[in-house]
């Protein structure tokens, strides 16, 4: 496709982010296992030349697919950094060979002349997985997902693509065209739904926590209304008697989030599922709650110990 508003394409299958992953056994050329003992296993991608440019994936080492790989060449695969890490530790993987076949098949024989990033390519939530790229002139699948970028957007796009499909053969059917960002959010959807429904949930027990403890600390300063006008009665200074209610006040709240942060590590196992690109025991979060609490004990011991430095000593012995 060279159309003015398409600015490169390229072929894939299984197309990106789908159910549709291809999965395959292959065997090293040394022969080596895996720890089981069955042959190496990766997700397998037949790729067109410009797959990766079109994808802004890094070829970190070695060359791309090239037009030159056609069917009757030499045939040739790359692969994936995870793959490279897991199958050739601690060495180059370029021109080691693997067999997607029979080793008596001389098609089931190719060359890695390459390394590539990792992607996520089932969904945003899996780590990337070990992949092999090998060229759709070499290794042809029938069905192959059609990927573009456009400078005008999906609309544009997918009247050109419409169009470019018409001019190939006019009864060749066409698939559904979607924005990849689409098909992201559609990916993620459910696990998006929950983790908002969570947030949800959590800020309002955040909130009710603030109150708790606004309202515990609060009750319990007041209740030292009387020990508060006696001291004064004797010569302390309100200065001082905020300091001791700010020291009592600082040690319960200290001694509250240390239980609730003891608390959220041992039930951090069940959120794991729903996170991604993020820790359950995410230090920052667990700071941020204990900074956002702590200032709510703070007012909460202070204010009613500010209006007990205010009352007169003496009505306060009286009124009791």
């Amino acid at each position: 496709m060279n159309r003015p508003d398409t600015r490169d394409a390229a072929l894939q299958f299984p197309g990106p982010l789908t159910a549709n992953n291809s999965q395959v056994n292959f065997e090293l050329d040394e022969g080596r296992t895996t720890p089981g003992g069955e042959p190496p296993r990766a997700d397998l991608a037949s790729i067109s030349p410009g797959f990766f440019r079109v994808m802004a994936i890094p070829v970190v080492q070695g060359r791309d697919i090239s037009e030159r790989d056609a069917n009757g060449a030499p045939q040739v695969a790359l692969v994936s950094q995870s793959a490279a890490r897991q199958y050739w530790p601690g060495q180059d993987p370029i021109g080691h060979r693997i067999l997607l076949g029979p080793r008596d098949d001389p098609k089931s024989g190719f060359t890695i002349v390459g390394v590539v990033g990792d992607i996520r390519r089932r969904s945003p939530a899996h780590p990337p997985a070990p992949t092999l790229y090998v060229s759709y002139h070499q290794f042809t699948i029938p069905y192959m997902t059609l990927l573009a970028r456009a400078p005008g957007g999906s609309d544009v796009l997918s009247a050109a693509v419409r169009s470019e499909v018409r001019a190939i053969d006019p009864l060749l059917p066409l698939g559904e065209v979607r924005p990849l960002s689409e098909m992201q959010d559609h990916s993620i959807g459910q696990t998006r739904f929950r983790t908002l429904l969570l947030s949800a949930f959590a800020g309002v027990v955040l909130l009710l926590a603030a109150g708790g403890i606004y309202g515990l600390m609060s009750y319990s300063t007041a209740q030292r209304t009387r020990e508060i006008g006696i001291r004064l009665s004797l010569g302390a200074k309100p200065a001082d008697v905020l300091r001791l209610v700010g020291r009592r006040g600082l040690g319960l709240t200290l001694a509250g989030l240390g239980a609730g942060v003891a608390g959220a590590l041992a039930l951090s196992r069940i959120f794991r599922g729903l996170l991604f690109d993020t820790s359950a025991t995410d230090p920052l979060i667990y700071a941020g709650i204990a900074v956002l609490l702590a200032p709510v004990a703070a007012v909460a011991c202070f204010i009613p110990a500010y209006r007990a430095t205010r009352v007169d000593p003496g009505i306060v012995l009286r009124g009791d």
